[in-house]
């Protein structure tokens, strides 16, 4: 990483070999001008420390790839350990007016399960975990938290929804 180390999560076995394993996440480049910056998720062996495999998009304007991510279960159903990533859009993001995303990546592969997305305009997503299987679809869902904007004055903004793992609806 060349600035800054964002967050550290355990993402499960995602290489099937008995041991856990983590991700970082951080910027792996930063351009001084024009402003941007390529965020990366890295995902590494638990036990030997060998990198596994990255995930990582061009970011600007308040936009934040692995700003927090963790272990999702086994929601493609092969065996491996699946993890997600949020995406999070911040105040003044660019596009304007957009919601936080959170990815869904297989384990085995690395490639994207499938992209959900935060309910309304400025939904930020900030954490989330799995939890049991409340929609019966066959698969532990995932609960994600956050903060909702605008704010009106003297409200409550802040928010716990539940996502499907087999559907990715709310």
């Amino acid at each position: 990483f060349t600035e800054h180390l964002w967050a550290l999560a355990a993402v499960g076995d995602v290489n099937g070999n008995g041991n856990g394993d983590y991700a970082l996440s951080g910027a792996c480049y930063v351009n001084t001008w024009p402003v941007w910056i390529v965020e990366c998720v890295k995902v590494y062996e638990g036990s030997t420390g060998t990198l596994i495999r990255t995930h990582s998009t061009l970011s600007y304007a308040n936009r934040f790839y692995g700003s927090s991510f963790g272990r999702a279960g086994d929601i493609d159903h092969d065996g491996f350990a699946d993890y997600w990533v949020v995406e999070e859009v911040g105040a003044g993001a660019n596009p304007p007016g957009t919601a936080s995303l959170i990815h869904i990546y297989s384990g085995s592969s690395g490639l994207e399960i499938r992209t959900l997305q935060g309910a309304g305009l400025w939904d930020g997503i900030w954490r989330g975990e799995p939890m049991d299987d409340i929609d019966g679809g066959g698969t532990a869902d995932l609960l994600f938290g956050g903060l909702n904007l605008p704010c009106s004055a003297g409200s409550q903004c802040g928010y716990l929804r539940s996502y499907s793992a087999e559907t990715g609806q709310v």
